[in-house]
């Protein structure tokens, strides 16, 4: 009898992880697929022949090639203060206000203010995960959730915010994580 009713609980024990192993692998697939579906809808800003060196950022941040490097990206000595500090991007000087800034790769405004260091800001996020934020300047022309192609004109080379002469501070973001923009520029 012991026999009996041990056989019997071992088979409702595999019958019930079978139908609960069937039940988790149709919620994950239907999770899985409610997530894919997200994101075709967030992400088709531009259609899928878009040729990748156009949503990656990969051209100079102002228009026509003009300005050079002034700061580059890792540890520098703050201006103001004399200590290290870690640069999160690149500043780029023209020697002058108002040169068009342009977007470096296809992608969506996501964000456009004032910021008390950066000064006028916009931000742009681009496919694969890629993000560009171009900062103190003195004007901007693009809206927020407004699409930009590579070469639009954003903005214009200011000194807003913490800055002592005109320039445009670039930084290129993977995630919450910004690299170094340098190694993505061609010239």
């Amino acid at each position: 009898m012991a026999n009996k009713l041990i056989k019997k609980s071992i088979i409702i024990c595999c019958f019930s992880l079978l139908a609960i192993g069937i039940l988790g692998v149709f919620l994950w697939n239907e999770a899985h697929y409610r997530s894919i579906s997200k994101l075709e809808f967030i992400w088709p800003i531009f259609p899928d022949d878009t040729p990748l060196e156009t949503v990656i950022p990969t051209i100079w941040p102002i228009k026509g090639g003009r300005g050079q490097i002034i700061r580059f990206f890792g540890y520098n000595i703050n201006t103001f203060t004399g200590e290290y500090y870690f640069h999160r991007g690149i500043d780029i000087s023209t020697n002058r206000a108002n040169d068009p800034v342009v977007a470096t790769a296809n992608g969506q405004v996501i964000r456009v203010k004032f910021d008390a260091n950066y000064g006028n800001l916009i931000e742009i996020r681009h496919r694969y995960g890629y993000y560009t934020r171009y900062t103190h300047l003195n004007n901007i022309i693009k809206r927020l959730g407004q699409r930009v192609r590579q070469g639009d004109i954003i903005g214009f080379i200011g000194s807003t915010g913490i800055s002592i002469i005109p320039h445009l501070h670039y930084e290129i973001l993977i995630g919450a994580e910004v690299v170094d923009p340098y190694r993505y520029l061609n010239r």
